[in-house]
């Protein structure tokens, strides 16, 4: 098992976690700045860059910390363009950006990438570039898996809020029929250490469920890097405080409205109280 050992401990980098936020609260100090990182995402950058939420990623550049691009697949259902996610990556020259993928679909996915590779080495080949897998049964998964974690050209392998669920839940696996997301990416996590002994590659969490095991469960494992949620922010906004590790009610199913830009004083308090409970977990 890859998980952290007195050895080594000394020098185990904790896992990183992006607080997912409305516009207006990324570069809050308080709530979208608490976190290590930013996850941008592609379908909320206009064409000219200069909206409101293009402007909020210039001032998370001056903080000096990483930027990684999403590719717009869990929000609209297919992936950005190449051309224009390659555009916006080089824009606001981001770390990291991840290769369109296609949901459930393992081969297109790799096809995919290959055509982004092509396209990111000539356009931004100082940009290093992340792997969602996908697929919908565990033996496809391991397959992509093993595929991208000795490939040189990834730098980051992404485990989907969604694929992870249809390739890992109860019923494919055999243990009943649960399929929620932190259920399915524990028994993903352990069977993809297991199977490959240790994975050498950084791993990212897309997304939480209903609960906050994921990232107990990930600070075990030395090849899980990192997470981005907006759970913290969107249980807060509905009045709710996590308790332990458990989101009270379940993961809440609305997507984020990002155009908010006023909270009450007991939002704000919930959600701080919610960004104190991730980052005492990692």
């Amino acid at each position: 098992r890859g998980s952290k050992s007195t050895f080594y401990s000394f020098i185990f980098t904790p896992m990183k976690h992006c607080f997912i936020t409305p516009t207006k609260f990324i570069n809050d100090q308080e709530i979208g700045q608490q976190g290590d990182f930013l996850l941008a995402l592609s379908h909320l950058i206009d064409a000219d860059y200069s909206n409101e939420y293009s402007q909020a990623l210039r001032e998370w550049k001056k903080t000096g910390k990483p930027i990684y691009l999403d590719n717009g697949l869990f929000e609209n259902g297919v992936p950005e363009d190449t051309l224009s996610l390659l555009a916006k990556a080089r824009e606001f020259q981001v770390d990291i950006v991840f290769a369109p993928d296609v949901l459930f679909d393992a081969q297109k996915t790799w096809e995919n990438f290959e055509d982004f590779y092509a396209a990111a080495f000539i356009a931004c080949p100082e940009i290093k570039i992340g792997f969602v897998v996908q697929a919908k049964d565990p033996v496809d998964f391991l397959a992509a898996f093993k595929k991208a974690n000795s490939d040189d050209r990834i730098a980051l392998i992404g485990l989907s809020i969604l694929s992870v669920p249809a390739s890992f839940n109860g019923e494919v696996c055999g243990f009943g029929s649960e399929n929620d997301i932190t259920y399915c990416r524990e028994i993903a996590i352990d069977f993809i250490d297991k199977m490959i002994m240790d994975p050498k590659k950084d791993c990212h969490l897309l997304g939480l469920g209903g609960s906050l095991n994921d990232l107990v469960i990930g600070c075990d494992y030395d090849w899980i890097k990192s997470n981005d949620s907006s759970s913290a922010f969107v249980t807060g906004l509905h009045g709710l405080r996590y308790r332990k590790n458990e989101v009270p009610g379940g993961k809440v199913e609305e997507k984020l409205d990002f155009s908010i830009s006023d909270l009450t004083s007991k939002q704000y308090s919930d959600i701080h109280h919610n960004i104190s409970i991730i980052k005492t977990i990692l």
